[in-house]
């Protein structure tokens, strides 16, 4: 089984209204998130790294 890399890029909205698309996508597979805003509230999400 090979290794997989999927991250999302946030929209450059506020925090309540990325929310909902960041969880769906963690729930999803994705472990990547590109964000420069939000950083301290995606950690708390779940296990996910951060690329700001």
């Amino acid at each position: 089984m090979q290794n997989k890399f999927a991250w999302i890029s946030t929209p450059d909205e506020l925090w309540e209204d990325k929310k909902e698309m960041i969880t769906t996508a963690l729930e999803s597979g994705i472990d990547h998130v590109l964000d420069l805003d939000d950083i301290e509230q995606i950690r708390k999400l779940g296990n996910v790294k951060i690329i700001a």
